[in-house]
């Protein structure tokens, strides 16, 4: 049941209909191949908002989303999730949704894309925000900069960019952050190093807490109480779509209940990996009782998970893991 009080993970951004060709290699031009599988499926914002709920954070979703035939379906699948709030998700009539049809063989994948500039909402404060996610690339809405006056954690994404610059000018909008997330791909990129301990050290200067992604290599951060890392979980990969929106949600719940950032990387790099394994970004992402199954059949049930193993078996959520939580990214 939704807490009426407070929103643990705040998700904001366009909400796609993500039609997903798996097992497939793109054809050539000119010819016709059949795909293995086939899903629709809620994606971009969205991967981040069915990904929290789904592991039990109580989440909203911010957003405007078409009326059109898919985007209903979409919509519709949403609003099933529970700990889901689309309240403050708005309705556009006669508006097509943005759709992305992904065709993907495991390893890869490739996309076409149509997109529509919808308006988006703004948040209606009735409930405080532990929680939220902003593209580090446009100004901080005024809204976000109420919540985080209040306590809430600022989270940073940041996309690939495609004239290959790199602009150095995104460090300096990152310090109205506390949190960044990024690939290490991006990290290279914008920290202008081939060393990812290196990039840490250069994001550390503007951001409280760094989060960057290896893929199946894990995960590795850096924040105030020093440096961390785990390693990735091997999995016969179906479907990368999403994994990373996926990571991030895991890691904001875990932020909002005050994890400390191992047990955040752990959660994070667990859901992520689960989501591989199946086809679709947002319908790909685990329940707790998924999440579970997924960490014994990966003999995750040693001592170094045995906390993650925990909680997922648990039927209540703990809003703290640990009783010292001073290592939590949350530095309001």
């Amino acid at each position: 049941m939704m807490d009426s009080t407070s929103v643990d993970v705040l998700v904001t951004g366009d909400v796609y209909s993500d039609l997903i060709f798996s097992g497939v290699k793109i054809p050539r031009q000119g010819t016709e191949t059949f795909a293995q599988n086939f899903t629709i499926s809620p994606g971009g914002a969205a991967n981040r908002a069915v990904a929290s709920a789904r592991i039990g954070a109580d989440t909203a979703l911010l957003s405007a989303m078409g009326d059109d035939p898919i985007g209903s379906i979409v919509r519709q699948m949403l609003s099933t999730e529970n700990n889901l709030d689309m309240t403050q998700t708005r309705c556009l009539t006669g508006v097509t949704n943005p759709v992305s049809a992904a065709i993907t063989n495991g390893s890869d994948r490739s996309f076409v894309t149509f997109h529509t500039d919808n308006p988006q909402p703004v948040w209606n404060p009735v409930r405080s925000v532990r929680t939220v996610m902003l593209p580090a690339e446009e100004e901080v809405p005024d809204w976000a900069h109420r919540l985080h006056e209040d306590g809430t954690t600022l989270f940073a994404s940041v996309g690939w960019d495609p004239t290959g610059e790199w602009s150095d000018s995104l460090l300096q909008r990152l310090r109205s952050f506390d949190v960044l997330m990024l690939n290490d791909a991006e990290a290279k990129g914008y920290s202008h190093r081939d060393d990812l301990n290196e990039a840490l050290e250069i994001f550390s200067e503007v951001v409280p807490t760094t989060v960057i992604t290896l893929g199946s290599g894990g995960a590795m951060a850096a924040s105030a109480d020093g440096r961390s890392a785990i390693p990735g979980i091997a999995v016969d990969a179906k479907d990368p779509t999403g994994a990373g929106d996926i990571f991030s949600a895991a890691f904001m719940a875990g932020t909002a209940w005050n994890w400390p950032i191992d047990d955040c990387l752990q959660l994070a790099s667990a859901c992520a990996a689960y989501s591989v394994t199946q086809p679709g970004g947002a319908v790909s992402a685990p329940r707790r009782d998924q999440l579970s199954e997924f960490l014994d059949a990966h003999h995750c049930n040693d001592e170094d998970w045995s906390r993650l193993l925990s909680w997922a078996d648990s039927r209540d959520r703990p809003l703290d893991l640990s009783p010292d939580n001073s290592s939590s990214p949350n530095n309001n």
